[in-house]
């Protein structure tokens, strides 16, 4: 006889039956739970890391946290779940890799954490554990091991108190340890990229440094990039959504007290794990309760040489170079706000898109200057000419196109360039965007431009496709300036290249400085809060990767520059052609006098000479490009 296919229990039954049945202990239970036994050699190299899980395991630590414990060792989030959403999971730290920089992954069920710790057992080896059903909290409780099951996965996510120590052998104090406290975290506005069920915002944690030091706290955690590195925000907390009296009241772990002199650095924090679990509504997930980590038996000086899935091959170090490299182009000069609708990860991701690419499309043109004959600006051509250098010289062709209004400028500036470095005519062209009747509705325009994308994106083959500086469509189909005054008689409508591409799975950058850029649109809510005029000048079109910079131009240099780090890893042995894909103040400079020569002017201060956004080429750009390029030149081991 066929016997009858048995009906297997939810996660919630299940869950339910183990909790009546079994009687979690919770914060003051004195039950010990033991861990799972060690080989005699092992136990003879017992490491302070696997002591303190075992006191843990046995109840003698409580639940409190752990920061400020096993000094040198890595510690790490834990984020437990059932397999079928494992993958999701996976992607969702890779593409918000600064929040969540996935250490390892277990198989389902394995209760060690690999080469982070073969002795371990996560089922009672953290102080506190989180339990949500259907992303609603249930309970905080000591240990796991009544409701775990083999087909849980669990993740060890990196964590800022690996560099406590670091911070305080180099002088830096740390608050919170000094003064005995769990350090403070907060929910900030900045979205994470949504994976699957996925999502919810970035968690920071927060940790006052004297001013004097704040330059020393972000050298000595850079390099620290499992356990988020350097600070993805110092100072103004209301950028990131956070009121002055919301530090004193902080979403996780304690309030610390600010001294005067302190400037708030704030890094991204491994609590975005628990907020992405919360916001998936799984049937079950636990985590570590918010500063009760997992220690590791990986010490400080093995760190180095740790691989880990967020780094897609690449290296740590490679890594620390575009975090820095990140953190330097959004340095906020015309004091635009621009760091209120930065986002994390976006540079590292960027380029590792046009890393992998072959043939990229580069769109940019903004003709603020609309009482002029020549209306093109001086920020956007010269950032695509960098980008478009550094492309050729990785061997990569590049197709840059413009609109009517901005060719001659490009044109002469595209020559230029290509005097200089000869590789860039062999892979470099230029392309005319297809005029549309100006005397029509923008909804036609846009329409007629379709079929000249759709023709561009599939006869080059394009599979990047970059937008820096160029204009980008408003919610009210218009393109504003950053004053609200309408360039529509200028600009070709081509926004859709951007969609139509995502469309076809082609990469999409957007790189911008005020929010009415194209690919903008992936910040709109954050533009329209916190941007003047935002709700009516910023880009509705989304791309993919944005990267918001204290200048449009450093956001082209810097994503050369990321690429020229990534690259470093594969190629070198060539090492002349890397170092020149770089960047170059010579190259810059001749390109930025032959726009200037072709009628281009900087679209803040027209009457300046060779000067970019207000700023004079020779005093504050030279300096931001000298800084990108000894960023990089870090990996190349020279002056």
């Amino acid at each position: 006889e066929e016997e009858e296919e048995e009906e297997v229990p939810s996660v919630q039954q299940v869950y339910l039956v183990i909790q009546n049945t079994h009687n979690i202990k919770k914060r003051h239970s004195l039950h010990v739970f033991k861990s799972q036994p060690h080989s005699p050699k092992r136990r003879r190299m017992s490491l302070v890391s696997e002591a303190l899980r075992e006191k843990i395991a046995g109840g003698e630590h409580g639940m409190r946290d752990t920061s400020g414990c096993c000094a040198g060792f890595l510690q790490a989030n834990v984020v437990i779940i059932p397999s079928a959403y494992a993958d999701n999971f996976e992607t969702f730290c890779k593409e918000n890799y600064r929040g969540c920089p996935l250490l390892y992954r277990s198989d389902p069920g394995q209760v060690d954490a690999g080469h982070l710790s073969q002795t371990s057992d996560i089922r009672n080896q953290l102080p506190a554990y989180e339990v949500f059903l259907d992303g609603e909290h249930k309970e905080r409780v000591d240990n796991i091991e009544s409701i775990y099951t083999n087909d849980l996965v669990t993740f060890y996510v990196g964590c800022s108190f690996s560099f406590e120590q670091a911070l305080q052998d180099g002088g830096v104090p740390v608050r919170n340890i000094d003064q005995g406290k769990n350090v403070s975290m907060f929910i900030t506005t900045r979205p994470c990229e949504k994976i699957g069920p996925f999502s919810g915002n970035l968690v920071v944690s927060m940790r006052p440094i004297p001013s004097h030091l704040v330059q020393k706290g972000i050298d000595l955690t850079a390099p620290y990039v499992l356990a988020h590195g350097a600070p993805f925000h110092v100072g103004a907390p209301h950028e990131l959504g956070i009121s002055g009296e919301k530090l004193q009241s902080p979403d996780y772990g304690d309030a610390v007290t600010i001294e005067d002199d302190d400037v708030c650095c704030f890094w991204a924090c491994g609590v975005t794990c628990l907020e992405a679990v919360k916001s998936a509504n799984i049937p079950l997930a636990i985590t570590h309760s918010p500063g009760c980590m997992f220690v590791s038996d990986v010490k400080e000086d093995e760190l180095p040489s740790l691989q880990a899935p967020i780094l897609q091959g690449f290296s740590q170090k490679q890594m620390a170079v575009i975090n820095t490299i990140e953190y330097l182009v959004k340095e906020d000069p015309g004091g635009r706000k621009i760091n209120s609708i930065t986002l994390p990860n976006q540079l590292w991701l960027a380029s590792i898109d046009l890393f992998n690419a072959s043939n990229v499309i580069i769109t940019t043109g903004f003709p603020c200057l609309i009482s002029r004959d020549i209306p093109t600006e001086t920020d956007g051509p010269l950032g695509t000419l960098t980008l478009a250098r550094t492309l050729a010289l990785l061997g990569k062709k590049v197709l840059i196109v413009v609109e009517e209004c901005n060719m001659k400028v490009m044109e002469s500036a595209f020559n230029t360039a290509c005097d200089l470095v000869p590789t860039m005519r062999e892979k470099c062209s230029i392309k005319l965007i297809k005029s549309t009747d100006k005397h029509i509705p923008m909804e036609e325009r846009i329409a007629q431009t379709d079929e000249f994308i759709e023709s561009l994106l599939s006869s080059f083959g394009a599979d990047a496709v970059v937008a820096i500086e160029r204009a980008g469509r408003s919610a009210d189909n218009h393109y504003y300036t950053m004053r609200a005054n309408v360039m529509d008689a200028l600009v070709e409508p081509i926004d859709n290249i951007v969609t139509i591409a995502q469309g076809k799975g082609i990469a999409t950058i957007g790189i911008g400085d005020g929010g009415n850029e194209l690919g903008l649109g992936k910040v709109l809510a954050l533009v329209e809060k916190n941007i003047p005029l935002g709700p009516k000048i910023g880009c509705v079109v989304a791309a993919h990767r944005v990267i918001v910079a204290g200048v449009s131009n450093w956001g082209g240099d810097g994503l050369a520059a990321a690429l020229t780090a990534l690259a470093f890893n594969v190629d070198s042995n060539n090492m002349d052609t890397l170092r020149q894909s770089v960047g170059s103040i010579d190259f810059s400079r001749a390109v930025l006098k032959a726009m200037y020569d072709a009628g281009c002017r900087d679209g803040i201060a027209a009457d300046k000479d060779m000067s970019v956004d207000g700023m004079l080429f020779d005093e504050q750009h030279t300096s931001k490009l000298n800084s990108l390029i000894d960023a990089v030149n870090t990996l190349f081991n020279c002056d």
